[in-house]
């Protein structure tokens, strides 16, 4: 067939097909370029910029909803009962076809993904309820929904009000008013559309200047497959087994749907693509059926409905699910990967925006860490634009298809299908063999991380600290506490050479750890020497520290009964519950703390402590203890069923353990206190102590060391972004 011709009543305010189409392209795509120049010269500096394209955003967004509402309401409402009930006969099949279409193509394309590993940490929980779910889809009040992007649930406000108005007489006035605002929307819109090229530059400036490209190297491979998948489905297997069901060409399809596809992926709003999708499936209609007395109402109510449901993109929540599996090494069961599809597609009807509350839900049915959530967010600065493509082409597949399928209009072209088909089936099948390329490179860990961890150079900087490997004397007999770091001038810690991840030697040979983070902060802090002297012996640490040979020690010491009685102890600093080192295979057989206090087969290791040994033996009354130097002995003895230790120090040995899992089961205990042990007599000191720590929580010092040493996670970049202005031209400010 020709290219598509505009109808003479076209939409006022609207983009007409044809050249005015391929002058507003041109501009965006124009506005586009200037914008990534623009960011890569000037870096940071173009965040500036923000401000500009978030109008831009919120006027379009202005106009869209409420064409989104009065569109559908007038739609079904000026339906009568019988024209809906055919409606939805002949539609639900398209969104069949374009939500399998979707799902078959992402769950091959995750074959690419690396298998992960079982979750580095279990924990017993009870199931939670799907609640956020429910907010979603129903519209208990609209306006807030409307407040919170929740379409699906002003959608599902819009078809009941819509279906309930198709019977009522008079229904004539108030059909007019939603027609009235529909008009004056697409009016509106077509004055905003004139700032295209403003608004589209501000935003691609924003975002080429501010996004992190250390970000992109850590997650090539899911940015290979988002991408390459993203293209393929917008811009070959939807359009082109639309070409193969109506008597359009799949060029043809593509060059009318060009000015909203680049509308909306340079605002990342599918909304703005509504007007140019409405008015394409109007003049194909009548062009290839004739003029019908309710093709409005049916392309409208079409658009309106399959707005928050036919968006594809939001399907990739699938692919980054997938992705997030091995990103996080929490490997799951055949029944999750069946159900995920299911979920994936009832979790993320709405806009790209509903997707975050999507990941959200999945993440905790899959019990993934909450990280992900925000590794979504982080990488929808970039993955939003592909995203947008397929979600508009998605809703201008059933808002072109359910009409041809409504009036009978449909006819399946075989030789297409198979032509195209084809073509898809090769394109997916580079595609997984790039990722699998890319996922051998991006799946090789260091075989220890936490050897691989530093201290801060900005935190030891300016501290003169002084290691010693071997005990050593103490000196200046006959001061304490603060008397004698005065005197001195240098804060003695005694510290625990091999407590991952408080306190232990990198593979550099360094003193690294939790701990010893606060060793250096305080030191700096109090603006004396540090001298950091290890444990003669754990059994001999009360009566180190009675005999003054450190101030404080440190190095994941457990608060005891006898500690507090012999020595001065600050406040608790770190709480961490008891946790079982488990083969990855045995992890269901220890989710229950009341059955393995009952369990009397099993042998379970614990260290020489006055702590652990005890515990041990009251958790598993019934049970074989056995007392090791260390749970490398795990390893040699395969008839050990489990080891006993904090849950930090758990998951930081099954991090450098492939095989093992640390496993917190439910009502398994208290738990373990961590703090500082002090010389008896020392209480000045250890109320400046309490004091420091309170401040260092206050600051947001602990949670800077909380993340990195204990929940593993990569030091933020503070260091500004690469730009020409600065790295090339050399300007500073």
């Amino acid at each position: 067939m020709s290219s598509v011709k505009p109808k003479e009543d076209n939409l006022a305010g609207g983009p007409s097909a044809g050249s005015d189409s391929a002058r507003l392209s041109k501009r965006i795509l124009t506005g586009a370029s200037a914008g990534i120049v623009c960011g890569i010269f000037f870096g940071e500096l173009a965040s500036v910029l923000e401000p500009i394209g978030g109008i831009y955003i919120a006027l379009l967004q202005m106009v869209v909803f409420p064409f989104l509402i009065s569109s559908l309401i007038h739609g079904l409402g000026s339906m009568t009962p019988q024209m809906a009930l055919k409606l939805f006969r002949k539609g639900w099949p398209v969104f069949v076809l374009l939500w399998g279409s979707t799902v078959a193509l992402l769950w091959v394309g995750s074959l690419a993904i690396p298998a992960a590993r079982p979750p580095l940490v279990v924990t017993a929980q009870p199931a939670e309820a799907v609640s956020r779910i429910v907010s979603l889809l129903i519209p208990a009040n609209p306006f807030i929904d409307l407040t919170r992007n929740y379409v699906p649930a002003v959608v599902i406000f819009c078809v009941i009000y819509g279906v309930a108005i198709q019977s009522q007489k008079g229904k004539e006035n108030v059909l007019g008013f939603f027609e009235v605002i529909k008009k004056a929307s697409i009016t509106i819109w077509g004055w905003v559309i004139k700032m295209a090229p403003i608004g589209v530059f501000a935003l691609f400036a924003d975002l080429a200047g501010t996004i992190r490209i250390d970000l992109l190297g850590s997650l090539f491979l899911y940015l290979v497959l988002f991408f390459g998948m993203a293209l393929i489905l917008a811009l070959w297997v939807l359009p082109a087994l639309l070409a193969s069901l109506i008597p359009v060409g799949h060029r043809e399809l593509l060059t009318e749907l060009r000015a909203a596809l680049l509308m909306s992926v340079a605002t990342s709003l599918p909304i703005t693509a509504v007007p140019f999708i409405a008015q394409l499936s109007e003049r194909m209609v009548t062009q290839i059926g004739g003029k019908e007395k309710d093709e409005d109402a049916v392309v409208s109510t079409t658009l309106a409905v399959g707005y928050p449901v036919a968006q594809a993109g939001n399907l990739f929540v699938f692919l980054f699910m997938a992705f997030a599996v091995f990103y996080f090494q929490a490997a799951q069961g055949a029944g999750e990967w069946l159900a995920l599809p299911f979920l994936t597609l009832l979790s993320t009807v709405g806009t790209p925006v509903s997707t975050v509350d999507a990941v959200a839900f999945l993440t905790e049915w899959l019990k993934l860490p909450k990280d992900a959530g925000l590794l979504y967010v982080e990488m929808m600065t970039i993955t939003r634009y592909p995203q947008v493509l397929v979600s508009v082409m998605g809703i201008a597949f059933v808002t072109i298809l359910t009409p041809f399928a409504y009036y009978g209009l449909v006819r399946f072209q075989p030789a297409t299908f198979i032509r195209s088909s084809a073509v898809g089936v090769i394109a997916m099948a580079l595609l997984v063999f790039a990722g699998w390329t890319a996922g051998e490179a991006v799946s090789k860990k260091p075989s220890d991380p936490y050897r691989q961890f530093t201290l801060d150079a900005k935190l030891t900087s300016g501290v003169n600290a002084t290691v010693f490997k071997e005990p050593v004397p103490p000196r200046y007999h006959g001061l304490k506490g603060m008397d004698r770091i005065r005197a001195s001038g240098i804060l003695r810690v005694g510290y625990a050479p091999h407590v991952i991840p408080f306190s232990y030697f990198n593979t550099a040979g360094e003193l690294v750890g939790y701990d010893i983070s606060y060793a250096y902060a305080l030191a700096r802090d109090l603006n004396v020497d540090l001298e950091l002297v290890p444990f003669s012996d754990w059994s001999n640490l009360n009566e180190d520290l009675i005999a003054g040979h450190y101030d404080i020690a440190m190095g994941g010491i457990f608060v005891t009964a006898e500690r507090l009685e012999k020595t001065t102890v600050s406040k608790p600093y770190l709480q961490s519950p008891p946790a079982l080192i488990v083969r990855e295979d045995n992890i269901s057989r220890f989710l229950d703390g009341k059955a393995l206090r009952d369990a009397r087969d099993l042998k379970i290791a614990a260290f020489s402590s006055d702590i652990l040994v005890p515990l041990a033996k009251t958790l598993f009354p019934h049970s074989e203890v056995i007392v090791v130097p260390d749970y490398e002995a795990i390893l040699a003895d395969p008839g050990i069923d489990a080891a006993l230790w904090t849950l930090d120090q758990a998951r930081a040995w099954a991090s450098s353990h492939d095989g093992f899992s640390a496993v917190v089961p439910q009502d398994f205990g208290t738990p373990f206190l961590m703090a500082y042990l002090m010389p008896p007599d020392s209480r000045e000191f250890a109320v400046l102590v309490d004091q420091w720590l309170t401040l260092q929580n206050s600051n947001g010092f602990e949670t800077t060391m909380k993340s990195y040493w204990l929940e593993a996670k990569p030091r933020e970049q503070t260091a500004p972004r690469w730009c020409i202005l600065r790295n090339v031209l050399g300007f500073s400010k």
